[in-house]
């Protein structure tokens, strides 16, 4: 403020002065609020303060104002006087109106002859919500635990509707009173039916207030999975005339049906029964497919092959499961009485028949003399020879023959050289099919990484395996398809293959020219290499194997005779001084379908010795009508499933007999 002393009319002196106006000395503020419910009237105490030490409070006034979400303000007020220094408490009866989803904004005012103060707040009436199931996924005629976890932020009572709907037609409804500041869980049970399909469902709560103002909250979805079906064998053994059960379960959500081909075939790859049909299989449950073994089967080891079809995925799985059957296992000699006979002289027989623990019923032993009296008939084995000049074989050196379940022959050769053209020709594989028709997989039209092969063996479900000369592992699927393993990517244990084996388990065996003992990759994908070190192995280094229809898996090193992992995981070693084996340099290995186990060398004066299924040794084996430098060198042996021997050999006059 500017004064001024006048004189005589004129200024004499001025001066600057402050003048202060006092401020509202009230302080305000809302005291611990009670429950607010909607449509009711509360008092609302506010807390005043005068801070004054000289200013008194005449005729101030006090007021609240509630706005609901998106509305107008409704105000109530009081006059109240306060002293200097003093406070008191003020109750304004607040009427709340039928609350609304959303926040409130709440101000409180007072004002006197020094000015006005005000507060204001936020009082949220929209509780939280959130869902959370009990399962990421279900099955058919599962009940889904659907959680609420609902929380009040707010003064507010909130008197709740909770409605649950499922687009699995499920609907349920609940009321609940959410006091103020509180938390609180409510549980749906929400079933799912057994008719439905895979897929995602969605899941909607629903909140309400008695005002009908309403909020949907999305939920957690149902999942639910399609069906999985996986199978297994109650049990690998099981007795002649007894049930073999395949179970069938389904891991998947949905109801399914199996479409189940099964045949138990025998060593020889016959058939000795089967299963076709339909098997309704539900959600998390299993059906047992039921084979009918026949009563009069002969002990030892089975195949369990087929297919498992889910009809609701369109997903096939091959079946492949060993089956030991404890069935016949008789033995029958036969002796006479003297080593020959004189015309008119009475022969004399003797049989001996020694059975196993299955009973023979109605069994029948029949006598044949098959030759006529006073004439001798020498029988020799028919040789079929197959060359390039007339055969679809390309290439004079067939390093391995591996015959398959369906009577094809696979021939593993190399290119050779041809003076004629003066150049490199043939090699790869060559396939014989039953019906006479000839395949051949060359690196320019197949997955053959390279045309000289040293190994090839096919498995159970068509896949054909092959060493090549580049190393690692060819591998041509059931489908056409081609895959190729090497040491780089993946664990076997060397990179130059000298044999493969399928077992009938459908592990792949594998030898290396080298000294790493042998690997298995197993049907499931793992790996185990055997040596001398962990394992019964005779040598590592393996330069022949093959595994017969009864489970064993036999080994030929160097030049230390054969060994053999039994099915039961035992190691047996046979050589020249403790078996029928003519050399311990073993070249050669083949099973054949009846039990039997040939053995090919190679530079020694015999080709070959046989191993019977019932463990004697036959004699050496040599080879009329082939050149006379093949007679004692076996490279390659395999048996086809009626019996025929297939012999490969190697040189500049190639040869392929059977």
């Amino acid at each position: 403020m500017w004064l001024e002393a006048y004189s005589g009319g004129r200024a004499a002196a001025g001066a600057v002065r402050s003048l202060t106006v006092p401020r509202s000395p009230l302080v305000i503020s809302l005291l611990p609020l009670p429950p607010l419910a909607g449509g009711s009237v509360t008092p609302v105490g506010v807390g005043i303060s005068n801070t004054s030490s000289i200013l008194d409070a005449d005729q101030a006034v006090a007021s609240l104002t509630l706005t609901p979400p998106g509305g107008a303000g409704a105000t109530v007020s009081t006059t109240f006087g306060l002293v200097a220094g003093v406070a008191q408490v003020v109750d304004l009866p607040l009427a709340v109106p039928p609350l609304e989803f959303g926040n409130y904004t709440v101000e409180v005012r007072t004002s006197d002859a020094y000015g006005e103060r005000h507060e204001s707040t936020v009082w949220p009436s929209t509780p939280g919500v959130q869902g959370t199931l009990d399962q990421p996924s279900y099955r058919a005629r599962d009940v889904a635990q659907l959680e609420l976890a609902l929380s009040n932020p707010g003064p507010f009572v909130l008197p709740l509707d909770l409605t649950v709907d499922s687009a699995l037609g499920f609907s349920g409804s609940r009321s609940v009173i959410l006091q103020p500041y509180v938390d609180e869980t409510v549980v749906f049970a929400v079933p799912i039916p057994a008719a439905l399909a895979s897929g995602s469902r969605a899941v909607t709560a629903t909140i309400q207030l008695p005002s009908g103002a309403a909020r949907a909250i999305a939920m957690p979805a149902l999942q639910v999975p399609p069906s999985e079906l996986s199978f297994a064998l109650a049990s690998a053994s099981v007795a002649a005339g007894g049930p073999l059960e395949l179970v069938v379960t389904n891991e998947g959500g949905v109801d399914t049906t199996a479409q189940v081909e099964l045949s138990l075939v025998d060593a020889r790859g016959v058939s000795v029964t089967g299963h076709s049909g339909a098997a309704p299989v539900l959600a998390g449950q299993s059906d047992t497919v039921t084979i009918a073994v026949p009563a009069g089967v002969a002990d030892g080891g089975y195949t369990l092959s087929g297919t498992v079809a889910d009809e609701s995925t369109a997903v096939e799985q091959k079946v492949f499961k060993l089956v030991m059957v404890q069935g016949s296992a008789a033995s029958l000699t036969v002796a006479t009485d003297e080593p020959a006979y004189l015309a008119s002289e009475v022969m004399e027989f003797s049989a001996t028949l020694a059975n196993g623990p299955q009973a023979l019923d109605d069994g029948t032993l029949t006598w044949r003399v098959t030759q006529p009296a006073g004439e001798r008939v020498d029988l020799e084995p028919e040789i079929v020879p197959y060359t390039v000049d007339n055969s679809g074989i390309n290439s004079r050196y067939i390093n391995d023959v591996a015959v398959d379940g369906e009577g094809n022959v696979w021939f593993a050769t190399e290119t050779y050289w041809d003076g004629a053209v003066r150049d490199y020709v043939g090699g790869g594989v060559n396939v014989l099919s039953p019906d006479g028709s000839w395949t051949s997989y060359t690196a320019a039209d197949s997955g053959l990484s390279d045309d000289i092969v040293y190994a090839v063996a096919v498995g159970s479900d068509g896949s054909a395996w092959f060493g090549p000369d580049a190393g690692g592992l060819d591998v041509r699927l059931a489908d056409g398809t081609w895959q190729r393993f090497t040491a780089a990517d993946s664990d076997l244990a060397g990179e130059w293959v000298s044999d493969i084996a399928v077992d009938t388990f459908g592990n792949v065996w594998i030898a290396y020219d080298g000294d790493e003992g042998v690997s298995v990759r197993r049907t499931d994908g793992s790996w185990e290499t055997y040596t001398t070190v962990n394992s019964g192995i005779c040598s590592n280094e393996i330069y022949a194997l093959e595994a017969d229809h009864a489970g064993n898996v036999w080994f030929a090193p160097r030049e230390e005779g054969v060994c053999v992992r039994r099915a039961d995981g035992s190691w047996t070693t046979y050589t020249a001084a403790n078996s029928g084996l003519d050399y311990d340099r073993v070249f050669s290995l083949a099973a054949a379908p009846n039990g039997d186990v040939w053995f090919g060398y190679c530079g020694t004066g015999n080709a070959a010795t046989v191993l019977r299924a019932g463990g004697s040794w036959w004699e050496d084996f040599e080879y009329p009508d082939m050149p006379g430098e093949y007679l004692s060198c076996t490279p390659a042996i395999d048996v086809d499933l009626e019996g025929n021997v297939w012999f490969g050999f190697s040189g500049d006059s190639d040869f392929v007999s059977v």
